[in-house]
C-alpha cells in the first residue's frame, strides 16, 4: 500500500533545510528506516534532483528504497 503525504503553507531557506524536513517528517511518519535521512542528504548531494524553473523550483529528491518500510511521496 503506497502512501500520499500533502503539505502546503511552508517555506525553506536552502535546500538543505527541505530536505532535513522531508528527512524528519518521513521518519516520524514511521513509512521510513532511521538511515532515510541521511541516504537521502547524501543522494542529493551526490545527484542534485532540483531544477529551477521560472517562478518554483521542482525536485524529485530519493534514495535507495532499502532506506524505506513502504512506498510513500511527500509533496510538499
Amino acid at each position: 500500500m503506497s502512501q500520499l503525504f500533502v503539505r502546503t503553507g511552508i517555506h525553506f531557506s536552502s535546500s538543505q533545510q527541505a530536505l532535513e524536513h522531508i528527512g524528519a517528517e518521513m521518519l516520524a511518519r514511521g513509512g521510513v528506516h532511521d538511515s532515510y535521512p541521511a541516504a537521502l542528504l547524501e543522494r542529493e548531494a551526490t545527484f542534485p534532483t532540483g531544477i529551477a524553473l521560472e517562478k518554483h523550483a521542482v525536485a524529485i529528491p530519493h534514495c535507495e528504497a532499502i532506506h524505506a518500510k513502504s512506498p510513500a511521496i511527500y509533496l510538499i
